[in-house]
């Protein structure tokens, strides 16, 4: 899964990107967005690896890209770069950050923070790029229509792109265009960056107002306010340093930690673990998915051959103690290959392969 972070310069977003990462140079290079791979803290897996205690403990793991900042507010619209957006729309999901602290050693071209007309910018910022996109791909239909026609496949295309383009133009996002199961297959490959889940984020100042997110309009899988700078300087701690940091402030872990693990699960991904001597080890896949779909995660060999799966919920796992003990209180249950994956489940395959 990927998560990019969207703001415009100076908005504090590549400073939440090392709090998410706690590196001062982060892998880029050739000109490309700087990313990395960062392990999501999931208590549910951390007891089961303490009640299992495997050889092996594999958390799930999110790309995260620290994208170009974006002309901001105060800057031409001519200023607009559709390509800065280009790596956002292959990832799953849109951190937007807003600036909530003040600065007056940067340039801004507003010195004063205002979150929400940040926030609704970078909304229409994004909307102006999916308009652009879906109109060009719109003359180009409507151009082959007049010359010969269109094959049905492509009448529909139109129909679909039609109502995200009149949806854009009114404001909204391609989330609120009304599209049907098929029609969003259909226009999957524009990847649409409105209709991505986003996550919206205030960076305050410290003793910047903890609420500083809440009650800002927009269509957000979730909301958080936390201070970059400090959530950055406490990641870069050498990690026993850091555990005693947040011990003497009274804090179990760090803002940015609790904000990633949100905005993964905002994603409308599914958690599900697979429990050993071995290994303990947390996998993901889409909301929806069944347990062939499990399988196929682990291995496609486990989804080639599949035969049944042994499912049971992780609070009765951990809370009886042993899979033996789920299974003597009747909590264990065997699925075929149509039943759905709920968040949390522990998961085995049984496999003919």
């Amino acid at each position: 899964m990927r998560l990019a972070l969207v703001g415009v310069h100076g908005s504090g977003k590549s400073t939440l990107f090392r709090a998410f990462t706690g590196a001062r140079t982060p892998a880029g290079g050739g000109g490309a967005a700087p990313m990395a791979v960062v392990r999501v803290r999931d208590p549910r897996l951390e007891r089961l690896r303490d009640l299992y205690r495997p050889e092996k403990y594999t958390p799930a793991a999110v790309e995260v890209l620290d994208l170009p900042g974006l002309p901001g507010p105060g800057e031409p619209s001519s200023n607009r770069k559709p390509d800065l957006l280009a790596a956002a729309r292959e990832s799953d999901g849109l951190l937007l950050v807003v600036r909530g602290f003040e600065e007056p050693s940067y340039p801004y071209a507003e010195p004063a923070a205002d979150p929400e007309r940040e926030a609704a910018h970078l909304a229409g910022e994004l909307a102006f790029a999916d308009l652009d996109i879906a109109m060009k791909r719109v003359e180009k239909l409507d151009a082959q229509a007049t010359r010969g026609g269109l094959k049905d496949a492509e009448r529909k295309e139109r129909e679909a792109l039609g109502r995200v383009v009149g949806v854009l133009e009114q404001g909204g996002a391609a989330r609120d265009a009304g599209l049907g199961p098929e029609e969003e297959k259909r226009l999957r490959g524009f990847r649409f960056l409105t209709a991505k889940p986003w996550v919206l984020v205030v960076s305050v100042g410290e003793g910047g107002d903890p609420r500083r997110a809440d009650g800002i309009p927009g269509d957000f899988a979730s909301r958080a306010t936390l201070c970059g700078r400090a959530e950055a300087d406490i990641a870069e701690l050498p990690e026993e340093d850091r555990a005693a940091f947040l011990r003497e402030i009274g804090v179990e872990r760090p803002a940015s930690e609790s904000l990633l693990e949100t905005a993964f699960r905002g994603l409308g991904t599914v958690t599900f673990f697979t429990v050993g001597e071995d290994e303990v080890r947390a996998w993901t896949m889409k909301g929806g998915g069944t347990t062939v779909d499990a399988a196929g995660c682990v291995h496609s060999d486990l989804a080639r051959g599949f035969v049944r799966a042994e499912v049971v919920a992780s609070e009765d796992l951990l809370a009886l103690g042993s899979m033996a003990e789920v299974k003597r209180a009747g909590r264990f249950r065997l699925e075929g290959k149509d039943a759905v994956v709920r968040d949390g489940e522990v998961v085995h395959i049984r496999s003919a392969v």
